[in-house]
């Protein structure tokens, strides 16, 4: 095998791994939260700061997995991490940055803190989702 075949063959793979970890990816809230469903325009707008309620009107607690970060906004607003940073730099100059997402390091401390707060909405790949919760939105 030459080396052209190699590189091909690892960016083939590569690909297919990050393709697989973004199929799953899911939006889930505590058990007994009142929001069965979610569209993902709410989800756009609660994540970037204009929503701070969820559509029923009850608080929203937004959280950022940390390790999913970076797919999950692909996924949402097609924004790399560096151009959201520099939107929520450019909201928090015009001091409306009142709603930004916790970002939280590992998904087992996401999946304590939306256990303990029914008004938390987190997401991480379905694999790593362990637990009594409620899934209200899936990325395709």
């Amino acid at each position: 095998m030459n080396i052209k075949t190699l590189l091909i063959s690892l960016i083939m793979l590569l690909g297919s791994t990050t393709q697989a970890s973004t199929d799953d990816l899911v939006m889930f809230v505590h058990p007994d939260s009142e929001i069965k469903e979610i569209t993902k325009s709410q989800i756009i707008n609660i994540y970037m700061g204009k929503y701070d309620e969820f559509p029923r009107g009850t608080d929203v607690s937004p959280i950022d997995t940390q390790s999913s970060r970076g797919i999950f906004y692909r996924k949402l607003i097609r924004k790399s991490l560096p151009q959201l940073n520099a939107y929520w730099s450019r909201i928090k100059f015009t001091g409306r940055a009142e709603n930004k997402p916790t970002v939280i390091e590992s998904p087992e401390l996401v999946l304590a803190r939306i256990a303990s707060d029914k008004n938390a909405i987190g997401y991480m790949p379905r694999k790593l989702l362990k637990g009594n919760y409620r899934i209200i939105y899936e990325f395709n």
